[in-house]
């Protein structure tokens, strides 16, 4: 895989992050795609275990045990997954590829601080958005290469953020902006799909039989795998521009 132009720098432009984030999306996602569809399965595992089992709407928190249970694993395995993506993502741009059973040991043995440092930063946001939501927002887009910190730089929880908020500092605008962008793009993307599976529904299903649920759930689950992909080459991106002089 031939690299995807120059590495960013800080004096990049939201559009040159932009166009260098969708290089590396288009050349990786061939390679990317399974890793990113498990990862998204597990991470809505615990819906689809309350939707298959026919409870409607979620308007309160669970008391089934067995959708938490499923909801810790979910999470877990996404994170690990998520670290074997960065790794291999990281490797593709280099133009190398490690073989996907290294790319997952490595990740396994760095998941126990992308969780710790993944939680703290839940809590960060959290805890921002309960002071008028701005703050909240601001801590969102510092968080944006904290996975990439903490699976490139073997970086402790602790470390990790200030690592992170280190990074964006300076940056800030950019990086909101090319969240934002990225974010309207993918909405605009699950939209079309939504509208396409509800089109092949019609056609080809009764609605709400197994078969229309399981054809709307893998059209959703193949968007938000790539939405994946690109949101993880945008971590990488920002991280190498950010790092170019941090």
């Amino acid at each position: 895989m031939s690299a995807p132009g120059p590495l960013p720098s800080r004096q990049s432009s939201v559009s040159e992050l932009l166009e260098h984030s969708s290089q590396l999306f288009k050349r990786a996602l061939p390679a990317c795609l399974p890793l990113a569809m498990i990862a998204m399965l597990m991470a809505l595992l615990p819906s689809l275990y309350w939707q298959l089992g026919g409870r409607g709407p979620m308007r309160e928190l669970p008391r089934d045990p067995i959708y938490w249970l499923l909801y810790a694993l979910g999470l877990a395995t996404y994170l690990w997954l998520l670290g074997a993506l960065l790794l291999r993502l990281r490797s593709l741009r280099a133009g190398a590829a490690r073989s996907l059973p290294e790319e997952l040991r490595v990740a396994a043995a760095l998941w126990p601080s992308l969780l710790a440092a993944s939680l703290l930063s839940a809590l960060l946001i959290f805890a921002g958005l309960m002071l008028l939501i701005i703050p909240g927002v601001y801590v969102a887009i510092c968080m944006v290469p904290l996975s990439a910190v903490v699976m490139y730089e073997s970086s402790p929880p602790l470390v990790a953020l200030r690592r992170s908020f280190a990074l964006v500092r300076g940056l800030w605008l950019k990086c909101f902006a090319c969240v934002l962008i990225g974010a309207l793009v993918v909405m605009i993307c699950i939209f079309t799909a939504g509208l396409v599976a509800s089109l092949l529904i019609a056609i080809f299903t009764a609605a709400g039989t197994a078969a229309a649920t399981a054809l709307s759930t893998a059209a959703m689950l193949l968007v938000l795998a790539a939405a994946l992909v690109f949101f993880t080459a945008l971590s990488l991106t920002i991280y190498s521009a950010a790092s170019s002089s941090a």
